[in-house]
């Protein structure tokens, strides 16, 4: 062992050789300086393995002795020699980089050969400490890097109540948030609530509801959480994403880390294709209305309804064709591979993630030539751009770089791969790494081309709808007006028929104008369903003055109606169906039927009844009543429209009609018609 004695005192130095050379199995060899400045120079020279170093010295005195010598680049340990047990000055001596002191007076050889050991093995504990401190400084630069690079939003909570919590770039973007900024949903003591809100289904949510906090605190992963966020600017995003509690040695919960991405874009798509599908499907309800108003129409209208229900089939299959395209757009995205690179851009070496080489279908040792290695994958059509893209990054020193290109695995198959990474450059401007990601975003392309595809194949599809139904309108207006003005002249000649005839002659000719009527009838309901189409808007209506008006169309019947004051929600169309029902109950209830209509108000609904004491209907009738062209019990009597467009305008309002018996479980004392309608907003 190598020990430079820095002492001024030949008598010290004399006394250290002694002590040290009574030692047993310890070989010592000793040089002495007798003034720093020799000390120094010595220890310059290197070959040193420890020093005793004396605060007296003809040079320099005290701690500044001590000073002078661990700042010298050596880094060999020091042991202080002082005159006095003076523990202060010992104290300061180990601040200022000695590893331990001794009183010279109270020096024995074996607590010299300790000291030594004990300054050599600190001084290694020292040095080895200070590595691991800047590997981990190293260590955490890199991660830090990374989590920047990461295009999905990342947040770590400082403690296991989670009252600090910053994110990496990504998730400081989308919460708005300052670098390092605390977006914890908890207030700190001294801190403002948080500006930002959060909510799941149009309900806000708890401090304890929300992802990380309920990770941290349950101790449990949190995965696929949605969560709408509405940030300081005023504007909602919606995330998805999961959250893990990171343990301590006695699994305890130290903090959590949560990844999430901005899905609001999606969300969007979502609502505009349910709109669009909600459209298509109120074009097939329409549709199959027109179906039944055409069922008297000329062959050629026959013609155009089987290609109607062709555009329905269409749109359906259509339909099923975007759910399914929907549904793998959803897996595509959660299955998506990712691998991480780094690329050492001085001596062209390339490292990967092993996630990487299956994105390339590499089976052996990938890229041992570095990025000329890599650019062997890239399609030939798109190798100029890359090759082109990479020097012009390097002259701007443009610290990001992102492309979306084809590469050409072993096998011959073409994939799309989405790379984003940053560049690092030394004070000169040249390049020294790359670390990045790439993404393989193959399904995704394919869903994007695919789904355009089939929104113009929609949108086709609903203007040759829209073409067909506009044929079919002009087909029934043209038959509308030729049967209503046959009926017309045959209407008034068997009136006349019947005034001039009597006897059987005269019975036939009364059927004849029933007949005509009911013609006239089928016509006014089909010119009712279309104008149910056409409707747009829904108005206050005075539901009392529309009962009172179409009671008073029937003089002659007994019909009870106590008046209340309703404003509900119709239109024009509100009293076809009380002169349906209030029809209904006249002519079907016998000539000593009594009706009775009623209205009551609740839970924001007006429930509207027509009861009467005629003959009834069965349970198995009731409900295919409102079915079209189902007669009931009326055989040969009506066209079997009426109820059916009662349950249409009823729902069209909001509401709905059905059928019960006046006196419940017996039919045959009359039967109760009821439907519903929304009250107005007073």
């Amino acid at each position: 062992m190598h020990i430079l004695v820095i002492e001024d005192n030949p008598a010290d130095v004399y006394l250290i050789r002694e002590v040290l050379s009574e030692q047993q199995g310890v070989s010592f060899d000793i040089f002495h300086a007798d003034n720093l400045s020799s000390g120094l120079s010595r220890l310059s020279g290197g070959g040193i393995d420890v020093i005793l170093l004396d605060l007296g010295l003809p040079d320099s005195q005290g701690i500044d002795t001590v000073r002078a010598v661990s700042g010298h680049p050596s880094d060999v340990p020091i042991v202080v020699l002082t005159g006095l047990d003076d523990e202060e000055t010992g104290v300061r001596a180990l601040q200022e980089g000695a590893q331990d002191y001794l009183v010279k007076g109270g020096m024995s050889g074996p607590s010299l050969v300790r000291a030594i050991r004990y300054a050599i093995e600190r001084n290694r504990i020292e040095r080895a400490l200070r590595e691991s401190e800047e590997r981990a400084r190293r260590h955490a630069e890199e991660l830090e890097k990374l989590m920047n690079l990461v295009p999905a939003g990342i947040w770590v909570s400082q403690d296991p109540d989670c009252r600090t919590i910053t994110g990496n770039r990504a998730a400081n973007r989308l919460f708005e948030a300052r670098e390092g900024e605390n977006v914890s949903f908890i207030p700190a003591p001294g801190r403002r609530d948080s500006t930002r809100r959060f909510f799941k289904n149009g309900r806000e949510l708890r401090i304890e509801e929300l992802p990380i906090q309920t990770a941290a605190s349950r101790g449990i992963e949190v995965r696929d959480s949605e969560v709408d966020v509405l940030l300081p600017s005023g504007k909602y995003i919606t995330i998805l994403g999961n959250a893990s509690p990171l343990l301590d040695a006695d699994g305890r919960v130290r903090c959590c880390i949560g990844a999430f991405i901005d899905i609001t874009d999606r969300k969007h798509a979502e609502e505009q294709q349910k709109h669009l599908l909600q459209q298509v499907k109120t074009y097939a309800e329409r549709l199959e209305a027109s179906y039944d108003e055409l069922r008297f129409a000329t062959q050629e209208l026959e013609a155009a309804n089987e290609q109607l229900r062709q555009q329905r089939d269409n749109l359906e299959r259509l339909n099923r064709m975007l759910q399914e395209n929907e549904e793998r757009l959803q897996l595509a995205q959660q299955a998506g591979r990712m691998g991480s690179f780094y690329w050492h851009i001085p001596e062209n070496r390339i490292r990967i993630s092993t996630e990487t080489p299956v994105l390339y279908g590499m089976k052996s040792k990938p890229l041992e030539g570095g990025i000329e290695d890599w650019l062997r994958f890239v399609h030939a059509e798109d190798r100029p751009m890359i090759e082109a893209a990479i020097p012009r990054l390097f002259d701007d020193r443009n610290p990001d770089w992102h492309n979306e290109y084809r590469i050409v695995d072993p096998d011959g198959r073409v994939r799309w791969i989405e790379t984003r990474a940053t560049i690092r450059y030394d004070g000169e401007g040249r390049p020294l790494y790359c670390i990045g990601f790439n993404i393989d975003i193959t399904e995704h392309k394919r869903t994007e081309e695919e789904l355009k595809r089939r929104t113009d194949d929609l949108i086709r599809l609903n203007r040759e709808v829209e073409a067909a139904r506009d044929e079919a309108n002009i087909y029934l207006d043209i038959m509308t007006h030729d049967v209503r003005n046959a009926n017309n002249v045959s209407s008034m000649y068997a009136e006349l028929l019947a005034d001039l005839a009597e006897g059987d002659l005269k019975t036939y000719a009364e059927k004849l104008r029933d007949s005509i009527e009911r013609s006239n009838e089928i016509l006014r309901n089909v010119a009712t369903i279309r104008r149910a189409q056409e409707e747009t808007g829904l108005v206050p209506v005075n539901l009392d003055a529309i009962i009172r008006q179409e009671i008073g169309n029937y003089p002659q019947a007994s019909i009870r109606y106590q008046n209340i004051h309703a404003e509900v929600l119709a239109d024009n169309l509100l009293p076809v169906i009380l002169a349906n029902l209030i029809g209904n109950a006249v002519k079907f209830g016998g000539p000593d039927v009594e009706i009775a209509v009623r209205v009551e108000k609740r839970d924001g609904e007006v429930l509207v009844s027509v009861e009467d004491t005629g003959p009834g209907i069965p349970d198995e009738i009731k409900e295919k009543l409102f079915h079209r062209f189902e007669r009931g019990l009326a055989r040969g009597r009506g066209e079997g429209l009426g109820l059916f467009i009662v349950r249409k305008l009823a729902e069209r309002y909001g509401g709905r009609a059905w059928i019960e018996d006046r006196v419940p479980g017996r039919h045959e004392e009359g039967a109760a018609f009821r439907f519903t309608l929304r009250q107005a907003d007073r």
